[in-house]
């Protein structure tokens, strides 16, 4: 893994640039390996496994940490700096998503439609992985327990797109225009309002790729998320 700094409000590696906010590049670095080899430890106790209440419980665990590294992954960006993951290659998108789903916790709730046989490039697949499972997490994460998470792939005239559509509360056409501009314009940090930290990260990424987020309201409440690549 190689490390290096990149685009919305970087900072360098060196000197005392290696920290934001007290957090240390070296630290978050730490915590996503941790988690990389907790998540190896947790897969192998879990192929040895037959109870089925004992794994209920291990996939748990697998969860939180999954989301752990997903957090140390985040706030790595937030800092600056870009993990890539060489002699990889290319990758199925209907992958990358379910890459996705498998880093959050209600991923029982989403259903997945594939409509495209569509590539990604290797060099975009961490951050998208990153983008679409902090938009996922939105959607079970702000629509009541019982209700469906739709996740669709698909071509479109302009590549491939992934739509994320729940049935929650969903927002106010003011909200809406808010969050829509803040997946657009760079905005510092300190200003973001903690609960929409993960929009924050989504905008950053997509402003890195130039790929379009956009939010619109689900016909019969809810929120939908659209990303074109």
């Amino acid at each position: 893994v190689g490390v290096a700094p990149q685009g919305d409000g970087e900072v360098g590696v060196g000197g005392e640039a290696r920290q934001r906010g007290g957090v240390g590049v070296t630290e978050l670095g730490g915590v996503s390996d941790l988690t990389t080899r907790q998540l190896a430890l947790i897969d192998a106790v879990e192929r040895g496994e037959t109870d089925p209440a004992l794994l209920e419980r291990l996939y748990s665990i697998d969860h939180i940490a999954v989301r752990l590294r997903r957090n140390a992954d985040s706030l790595m960006l937030l800092a600056g700096i870009r993990e890539t993951v060489l002699d990889s290659g290319p990758l199925a998108l209907t992958n990358v998503v379910r890459a996705a789903l498998g880093q959050i916790e209600g991923f029982q709730r989403v259903s997945l439609q594939v409509g495209t046989e569509v590539m990604v490039e290797p060099d975009i697949i961490g951050d998208l992985t990153l983008m679409v499972a902090e938009l996922v997490e939105n959607a079970v994460s702000f629509s009541p327990a019982g209700s469906p998470v739709e996740v669709i792939v698909k071509d479109s005239h302009e590549g491939a797109l992934v739509v994320i559509s729940d049935h929650g509360l969903g927002m106010s056409a003011e909200r809406l225009e808010e969050e829509n501009a803040r997946l657009i314009r760079r905005e510092r940090l300190d200003l973001v309002p903690t609960k929409v930290l993960g929009l924050f990260v989504v905008g950053s990424l997509a402003r890195r790729w130039e790929v379009a987020v956009t939010l619109s309201r689900t016909p019969g409440g809810g929120v939908t998320a659209e990303v074109t690549i």
